[in-house]
């Protein structure tokens, strides 16, 4: 049963202040609470596990084991205690990890960088499209969204557990990555060449900007390659620009159908 102490900390995770003050964040629903505890390479040192009797039941014990604390606790418990209107069966609690960016590694790869993110549900949507397209490492500006916020932490869908986010000075994560090898540093705007004709680098970050303000004026002269979406309608029925989620879900489909064009 969750002490009236444990009730008040564990809510308290739901703010960005008290999940750095604890070094704690919560992980809500079933799915991402199995992702969690399954994961091979796991990420995050699991204090406890907040569960229904019902949740409980239906897993075997195999599984639980390695779980330091387990409580039972009612549908109105978790309700206390979740950021979600319908709460779910199970809640994690876990450590914030501490980890830092292999440059040299990354630099051999494709990875991001989310410039100024401020939605929730981008965040874990980037995420999650990221995971899919086997792109592990995502960089974030400072005044994005936290990763562990609970919203985050749900809309990634378990990705949380295989993608590593980073929050950095872009001038600093550049200037590193810059220093291993030429490095090509790659930006989405609504002004440049077209995605689908371009020719693409295997390698580079990918710079994606703020929902409503694109990407910031100090990384512009950063970039070496800007990239556009084109639109296939014209006129005033056009939106303005697409979802940053959408967006980059597209540009990494791209660059992964380049990169098995050229593997043939």
């Amino acid at each position: 049963m969750l002490s009236n102490n444990q009730v008040k900390l564990y809510s308290s995770l739901r703010n960005k202040k008290y999940r750095g003050i604890h070094g704690k964040f919560l992980a809500e629903g079933e799915k991402i609470v199995l992702d969690i505890i399954h994961a091979r390479a796991r990420l995050f040192k699991i204090h406890s596990l907040v569960a229904t009797s019902e949740f409980l039941k239906t897993q075997p014990q195999a599984i639980l084991k390695d779980i330091p604390e387990i409580i039972e606790a009612s549908d109105s418990t978790l309700e206390k205690i979740s950021s979600l209107s319908t709460p779910n069966k199970a809640i994690l609690v876990c450590a914030i990890p501490e980890y830092l960016p292999d440059f040299k590694q990354i630099s051999g790869e494709l990875s991001l960088f989310l410039d100024d993110i401020r939605d929730p549900g981008n965040l874990g949507t980037i995420m999650r499209t990221a995971d899919w397209f086997g792109i592990h490492h995502i960089f974030c500006s400072r005044e994005s969204v936290d990763v562990y916020n609970p919203k985050v932490v749900q809309s990634t869908m378990g990705a949380i557990c295989r993608v590593r986010v980073y929050y950095t000075e872009p001038e600093y994560l550049l200037q590193q990555l810059r220093n291993i090898q030429s490095f090509p540093v790659i930006g989405t705007l609504l002004e440049g060449e077209n995605i689908f004709t371009a020719k693409l680098p295997e390698t580079g970050i990918i710079i994606l900007g703020n929902e409503s303000r694109g990407i910031s004026e100090k990384l512009l002269d950063q970039i070496d390659l800007k990239l556009t979406i084109p639109s296939t309608r014209q006129g005033d029925e056009v939106s303005e620009s697409l979802n940053v989620a959408a967006a980059a879900a597209i540009v990494m489909a791209e660059f992964r159908r380049n990169q098995a064009a050229y593997s043939k």
